[in-house]
């Protein structure tokens, strides 16, 4: 389609119940996080043949779900940004807002991101369907910028 832009929303990975220091944005992928997020970047591949820009939260368990897509995608760029770490719906369709790049991966967190996929594609955020972890949505949006209920959802995948 024309004037669409592709934007793929993935949740991170499994992650350890607790981190070293004790801090939620420490916390890393546990063994099936690991697998999870491998899976993820695979699925991805096949199906999205150009590197994607990635914006990623600052967590530790995000940033490593990331790493398996740089594997797969070693032209992607990423930027790391602290606003997508318990956002708000609102908050991340800023962040969508902001880089108009397609395709446009946001690898984040729950509820902010089953959130804003409701307020995308319905224009409720409470309609939310749920994302796993490791799970893929992807939304197919105006260029013009995001709006509650602009986006169709293309394909969903869970690890």
């Amino acid at each position: 389609m024309p004037n669409m832009r592709h934007i793929i929303l993935i949740r991170h990975a499994a992650a350890e119940a607790s981190s070293p220091t004790g801090l939620d944005s420490d916390r890393k992928l546990s063994q099936l996080g690991q697998k999870q997020a491998q899976a993820a970047a695979q699925w991805l591949k096949e199906h999205l043949h150009e590197s994607p820009r990635i914006l990623c939260s600052t967590a530790e368990r995000t940033r490593e779900t990331a790493a398996a897509l740089l594997d797969v995608y070693t032209k992607a760029n990423v930027h790391y940004l602290p606003e997508i770490y318990e956002a708000t719906p609102a908050a991340l369709m800023s962040v969508l807002d902001a880089d108009q790049h397609s395709p446009l991966v946001l690898v984040g967190h729950n509820p902010g991101l089953e959130s804003v996929l409701a307020l995308l594609c319905t224009g409720q955020s409470s309609a939310v369907r749920g994302m796993s972890t490791g799970a893929i949505a992807w939304l197919t949006a105006p260029h013009e910028g995001v709006a509650p209920g602009c986006a169709e959802l293309k394909q969903f995948w869970t690890p």
